[in-house]
């Protein structure tokens, strides 16, 4: 089951050329502009020729490019996928409504034994300059990532990891669960620094007008691997350069 409507097929692509193909440190060096970064390589090209394979083989749905992030979770939650490949947001509704039904497990490695990775994005919250209440500001934002009841809120209702000190407690959750899983894989990845930002935040505009579209030519089959790769890369340079 993939969101491909709204940008979900973007995730097991980078996955694919992250753990599949084995090339995370040229998607991390692309998410952050370094000088000849560029995923139109080998690896990007691997990671959609698999990713289209699938779907050509029916291992995603027919309509996949009609699907968003909203009916996604639901046809999972009705048996209609094996699998679901999204973001630790997912994890509690699918918990609250199918408790003990559903796990989690990050993207297998290309090979056996091979180091795991995953995306993630920091959340930068900014107190404007002249704010009336900006030490209040200050002060809920401290509360939420150091208070331990706050942060066990933000994985149990929201199913994030939350930041604040190094030494802080790992939330908990209920043995079995989604969640669980989620917050044991982030600590997993966080020992391993197997994690990776979203190929969609590396511009602006590069999700919306260029890997959606992108991504979605592929499983139709209107694009080769090649093609893709060449299309993204070239779309990037552009937004870099305005």
């Amino acid at each position: 089951m993939i969101n491909g409507k709204d940008g979900g097929s973007v995730y097991p692509l980078q996955n694919l050329v992250m753990s599949a193909a084995g090339d995370a440190q040229a998607v991390q060096d692309w998410n952050y502009a370094k000088p000849g970064a560029s995923i139109d390589n080998e690896s990007t090209v691997k990671g959609a020729t698999t990713l289209q394979r699938w779907g050509q083989a029916g291992y995603l749905p027919a309509d996949v490019n009609d699907i968003d992030q909203t009916r996604a979770p639901a046809e999972f939650l009705e048996g209609n996928g094996v699998f679901f490949p999204s973001g630790n947001w997912q994890a509690p509704g699918l918990d609250k409504a199918g408790a003990g039904r559903f796990g989690f497990f990050l993207f297998p490695p290309g090979e056996a034994g091979g180091p795991s990775y995953a995306m993630t994005a920091a959340a930068n919250l900014g107190i404007p300059a002249k704010s009336p209440n900006a030490d209040v500001a200050a002060a809920f934002l401290d509360f939420v990532q150091t208070d331990p009841q706050a942060r066990q809120a933000t994985v149990a209702l929201g199913g994030l990891v939350p930041a604040g000190p190094s030494n802080a407690a790992a939330p908990t959750a209920p043995q079995g669960s989604a969640v669980a899983a989620t917050v044991a894989a982030f600590q997993e990845l966080l020992k391993s620094n197997g994690l990776v930002g979203f190929m969609a935040d590396a511009t602006a505009s590069i999700h919306v007008n260029s890997l959606i579209p992108q991504t979605q030519l592929l499983l139709a089959g209107k694009t080769t691997p090649e093609s893709f790769a060449a299309k993204v890369q070239a779309d990037y340079e552009r937004d870099l350069g305005q």
